[in-house]
């Protein structure tokens, strides 16, 4: 959402400094396209892949995340990316997150990181 503002901070950057975005690629091609030669390591949350999980627990429809994945490893190299699979209790199971991982394979993708959101009470 704020592409602009990150491009015109990385042409301002020091050319020495790595520059790393987290996202979940929930945009236009437009602006995460702006952005392929400023960033440096892309770190993806993409929930899960199912469009009814991924629904469930967003609200909105993962078409684009999809179509964001699949430019964005026809674009940058794969090592250069990291996606972050999570388990997300009472929202998709284990095996959901082992068919997420081997769909962003089969996409092309190595560096893939699973992990459990754990439920923190603040009462």
């Amino acid at each position: 959402m704020q592409a602009e503002f990150i491009h015109d901070v990385c042409k301002l950057a020091d050319p020495l400094w790595k520059k790393r975005i987290e996202t979940s690629l929930y945009a236009k091609w437009d602006r995460i396209r702006l952005l392929l030669n400023d960033i440096d390591e892309w770190f993806i949350d993409i929930k899960d892949l199912q469009p009814e999980i991924f629904k469930k627990y967003t609200g909105e429809d993962n078409a684009i995340v999809i179509s964001n994945l699949k430019k964005l490893i026809a674009t940058v190299p794969k090592e250069k990316i990291l996606i972050r699979v999570p388990f997300i209790a009472n929202i998709n199971s284990s095996d959901d997150v082992k068919h997420s991982v081997e769909t962003l394979r089969l996409m092309g993708y190595s560096r893939i990181e699973q992990f459990e959101y754990i439920a923190v009470s603040m009462t």
